[in-house]
């Protein structure tokens, strides 16, 4: 099976979008909805390049009879792109997608976890051990900062500020951005880093200690520290 579908144009406006330095994870969004459109299209006889208004509307009354408004919301957003690059790319004598309008999506609630909840998990990250620290870190920094799950992975040592009790992530968009954060999360976060132990010198094949220059040292150099779930090296407790 093709993984970039039947339709070339699905590679050209792949092209497209890595040129426009989007994301490799909004590419992949966009190309799955881009391919689902591609498949409908085919299966009523017609064509990404050839559909109308009314082929791309029943495109999207069939996505929101199935999935949820939102999923079409985002859809409708991806087919505006592809037909409006088309459209400049003189692909297309008109744009189909110019006059339909976005889905609506109805307001959901996010649901607030009951204390109770929060009291077990924070229970079963209890104690002094390295996992239990970093596991009460990593919550009660997601608590204070409300930061997403892609942007807790990517925090390294550096993105820290714990004078001014900062986070510096990169969010939606590739954008910077800076959260802070209140002191419990700063001292559950102190006792985590407090907690690494320093790591031994690793022997080399030479006399030249862990991190000299030299071409049979360049791998004993230190390593970027995260504050994932694996366990940083050469880490001086505060």
């Amino acid at each position: 099976m093709d993984p970039l579908g039947p339709d070339p144009l699905i590679r050209s406006f792949e092209r497209h979008l890595y040129a426009e330095n989007r994301s490799a994870r909004t590419v992949t969004t966009y190309l799955i909805a881009v391919r689902q459109a591609d498949t409908f299209l085919r299966d009523r006889g017609t064509s990404l390049e050839a559909a109308t208004r009314g082929d791309l509307e029943a495109f999207l009354g069939d996505l929101l009879s199935r999935r949820k408004a939102s999923t079409a919301a985002t859809y409708h957003k991806v087919l505006k792109i592809l037909y409006g690059w088309l459209a400049e790319e003189e692909e297309i004598p008109v744009n189909p997608m110019a006059k339909i309008k976005k889905p609506i999506v109805p307001e959901q609630p996010v649901p607030v976890v009951p204390e109770e909840a929060l009291k077990r998990l924070f229970q079963a990250c209890a104690g002094t051990t390295f996992e239990g620290r970093r596991d009460t870190a990593m919550l009660m920094l997601l608590l204070d900062t409300g930061a997403r799950r892609a942007e807790m992975v990517g925090i390294k040592l550096a993105d820290v500020a714990l004078e001014l009790d900062v986070l510096l992530v990169l969010g939606k968009g590739r954008r910077e951005r800076t959260l802070p954060f209140g002191r419990r999360a700063g001292q559950a976060l102190d006792r985590y880093l407090s907690g690494w132990p320093r790591a031994a010198p690793r022997v080399t094949s030479c006399a030249l200690p862990a991190g000299s220059p030299g071409p049979c040292c360049s791998a004993t150099a230190p390593q970027q520290q995260t504050l994932g779930p694996g366990r940083p090296t050469d880490v001086s407790p505060r």
